[in-house]
């Protein structure tokens, strides 16, 4: 059973409350019924999507005052528990009969961590609420490559708990070197502890990328930055923001795969095989696949699609799609829309293999995974 399917019998169930029968079968169209037909889903957030539901209530024919009245009766007492946010007079015909009717647009929101039903509201409400930016902040390597320099203060003290947080790094690179590994902590100066582990940021511009990570409030966050170009300073800029209460909850802890710091570089993703991200070594509420760039990266691209893959070698099973752009000479951008995504809620067991191969685009480019867990 998908969320869908569960969507559409919680559907199907408050329709039944208010007294309408559904039509399971063309057979069972006798009316007066109400036929759901396939409906139109689209993505929000993460784990939030809407489904508009097309909802048709059929009357015996012919048309007459008195079948015009019922229909209105019955969209009203639908319209007293679900959404609707069309109504028109249409015909539906079955079986060479023309059935008077009225059809309904029902617009529902989801969440499939776990699969409910969200309350009808605004879709502003899915939305995160920023908190507080950091502003723009030098960060700089290593005087040895690949080897960390000084830990930086982003935000002295959250002034509220946070769910999320925005990382933004630009000028990581040099030239055609972009490796960088960037790690955020929390924690007084000096005992700066990891909150989330070293991930690749090479290449990275204007990302739109949100890490479901909880910050308690008055935490102290910080950042430092290895790479490829000793001594070289980049720029940081962390946002917090808190979630709607409507969407799958932060998580407390992170475990990195596929960051290497001996290059400070991820996995490259060479061709459409599965390339293996990492196997969970500990179970996981959601998973993030962050691109970044190689070092060859020097010209602007096309659009660049991975698929992601669950499961054992060779038996994969599509997980979702992560695209990306090069903006311009080494600088990337991800796409985030209602077909491609970074993160993906869901429950993910330990010895979970993760994956990713390349459906179309650049050849230059690395992948790291980041789970998360309650």
């Amino acid at each position: 059973m998908s969320f869908l399917t569960d969507a559409l019998d919680e559907l199907v169930a408050t329709l039944g409350a208010v007294g309408e029968t559904v039509a399971d079968s063309a057979a069972a169209i006798r009316p007066p019924v109400a036929v759901v037909d396939p409906p139109t889903v689209s993505t929000v957030s993460g784990s939030i999507f809407t489904v508009d539901w097309l909802v048709t209530l059929t009357e015996q024919p012919p048309g007459s005052d008195r079948a015009v009245r019922r229909l209105l009766d019955r969209v009203a007492a639908i319209g007293a528990v679900l959404p609707i946010s069309s109504a028109s007079p249409t015909v539906y015909s079955v079986a060479g009969t023309d059935l008077p009717g009225m059809s309904l647009t029902i617009q529902l929101a989801y969440r499939t961590d776990p699969v409910v039903p969200i309350p009808n509201v605004p879709l502003s409400a899915y939305e995160d609420s920023p908190i507080e930016e950091s502003g723009a902040k030098t960060i700089t390597n290593g005087a040895i490559a690949h080897e960390f320099g000084d830990w930086v203060e982003m935000i002295a003290s959250t002034s509220a708990a946070a769910d999320y947080l925005y990382p933004y790094v630009f000028n990581a690179q040099n030239n055609t070197n972009t490796a960088a590994l960037l790690e955020i902590g929390v924690g007084p100066a000096g005992s700066e502890t990891p909150l989330l582990p070293a991930f690749p940021v090479g290449g990275w511009s204007t990302p739109d990328v949100r890490l479901p990570i909880h910050v308690p409030a008055g935490s102290r966050i910080a950042c430092r930055i290895a790479g490829v170009n000793p001594a070289r300073n980049s720029t940081c800029q962390i946002t917090t923001a808190a979630r709607s209460p409507l969407v799958a909850q932060s998580r407390s802890s992170a475990t990195v795969y596929g960051a290497d710091p001996a290059t400070s570089a991820g996995i490259p993703i060479l061709s459409a095989s599965p390339i293996e991200l990492g196997v969970l070594a500990t179970a996981a509420a959601e998973i993030t696949i962050l691109p970044s760039l190689a070092s060859a990266a020097t010209i602007p691209g096309d659009p660049t699609y991975w698929q992601i893959y669950t499961g054992p070698a060779g038996a994969e099973t599509e997980l979702g799609v992560v695209s990306f752009a090069r903006s311009s000479a080494e600088a990337i951008v991800i796409n985030i829309g209602q077909v491609t995504r970074t993160t993906f809620p869901g429950v993910f067991p330990a010895g979970t293999r993760i994956s990713a191969g390349l459906i179309s685009g650049t050849y230059s480019a690395w992948a790291a995974l980041i789970a998360f867990h309650n």
